[in-house]
């Protein structure tokens, strides 16, 4: 342990990396071989044909994170797998300073561990390595949990972002709707049309973008977006400002003009004659399977 500690004490988050990608080496080469960065592994199914199910994994590594490809064979299907290494903590045990306390909600219902993850603050080689990342994914997901209609508006707006090829971090989308349940604590206010929810947080992250920052939910003195170039948010405001512009000038005549927004994601052009009760309210793909009075067009 001592040598993975500066001389004043701390934790290297370098040296911690690298002893977990040692180990998974260590393990990857008890395998087979068949090519570069190709293991092989044979595995007994667990009934009682005894068979051999065989599978192939590679690696890649992007940061703190490893993201394992294992391959069926013969199938050739594919499922990533996503490993990254971190510390694990427990209330009573708290980062100090500005970060935001435990909740007695929080602590009642049990969610007290909390992560270091070995991320660097800095993508150059320069990089404070005794710096690390903190994560509260089970405080987050206890937050979230039980919201109405929050989890489906936040899927939308991401599938939103990905279709408008808007260069947004997910956790920052996230983090707005954290935000959203600390200043609205009705419980009437999660049970909104999607629609209506979907708009109000769509201008929510035009209005912070519009500001130059995204507070960081455990610590408001961080600004998630403090790294993006001024061009880079003034690009993201102007095409937010079209893509609302362009909703409320049109949802009256075309109520699925939110799923007209989202059709390369869905791979589909929505067509209708008919005005729904409330069409924005479904993610566009479940739309589609619901509502036989579409015509659909490959786009």
């Amino acid at each position: 342990m001592d040598k993975w500690r500066d001389k004043d004490g701390f934790l290297l988050q370098s040296e911690f990396r690298q002893w977990v990608e040692s180990v998974v080496n260590k393990a990857l080469n008890r395998l087979r071989r068949s090519k570069p960065n190709c293991y092989e592994l044979g595995i007994q199914d667990p009934d009682a044909s005894g068979r051999l199910s065989q599978y192939h994994i590679s690696l890649k590594k992007s940061g703190p994170a490893m993201t394992f490809t294992v391959t069926m064979i013969p199938s050739n299907a594919k499922v990533d797998v996503d490993f990254v290494p971190v510390i694990e903590f427990t209330h009573p045990k708290w980062p100090a300073g500005s970060v935001r306390p435990l909740s007695d909600q929080l602590i009642k219902a049990k969610r007290t561990s909390w992560f270091i993850v070995p991320k660097p603050k800095s993508k150059t080689g320069d990089a404070d390595h005794t710096l690390w990342r903190l994560a509260f994914h089970e405080q987050e997901r206890e937050l979230i949990n039980d919201r109405g209609t929050l989890k489906p508006v936040c899927r939308l707006l991401k599938k939103l972002r990905d279709s408008c090829q808007l260069n947004i971090a997910s956790y920052y989308l996230k983090t707005l709707f954290l935000w959203e349940i600390d200043a609205n604590k009705a419980p009437d206010f999660w049970k909104m049309k999607q629609s209506h929810l979907f708009m109000h947080m769509l201008k929510i992250l035009q209005q912070n973008l519009k500001r130059g920052e995204i507070k960081y939910y455990w610590d408001k003195h961080c600004n998630l977006i403090e790294g993006f170039q001024e061009k880079h948010k003034e690009n993201l405001v102007c095409r937010l400002d079209n893509i609302i512009a362009h909703i409320e000038r049109n949802v009256s005549e075309s109520p699925i003009v939110i799923a007209e927004h989202i059709r390369k994601f869905c791979g589909f052009r929505l067509y209708t004659h008919c005005r729904m009760e409330e069409p924005l309210a479904l993610e566009a793909s479940e739309w589609l399977n619901k509502n036989s009075v579409l015509c659909l067009c490959e786009a």
